[in-house]
């Protein structure tokens, strides 16, 4: 595996960032630099911009679901095990996918967003 040089700033040019946007932290790739923040504050931006993209009503009861408590932690960061609206049924849910009858058929569940939050 070859390394790849991290870029420099040529004379005249803007300062190029080496410490992440969102932490804060040294970037120390390529890939990093150019992105402005290393792979884990990615990943949890991506996340995050997921969450925009839900509905209003969903992202109200994914945080009413936060808020009672209903999501309990099977995979730290990976997978959470969250109760459904009836307080019976639990799904196993993960921020892009879902137990959950919406989302078997291929749907935005609220339980994602929820997971979304946690994860982000």
């Amino acid at each position: 595996m070859t390394a790849t040089a991290i870029p420099t700033n040529p004379p005249g040019h803007p300062m190029i960032r080496r410490t992440c946007t969102r932490c804060g932290r040294a970037l120390t790739s390529a890939r990093s630099v150019a992105l402005g923040r290393g792979p884990v504050c990615d990943r949890k931006a991506r996340l995050a911009a997921q969450v925009v993209e839900a509905k209003p009503e969903q992202v109200a009861k994914a945080l009413e679901l936060l808020a009672d408590g209903a999501v309990e932690t099977l995979r730290p960061g990976r997978v959470w095990l969250v109760v459904a609206s009836n307080g019976v049924d639990r799904y196993r849910t993960a921020p892009m996918a879902c137990t959950c009858p919406a989302a078997v058929r291929g749907r935005r569940c609220y339980h994602e967003v929820a997971v979304s939050l946690l994860a982000a």
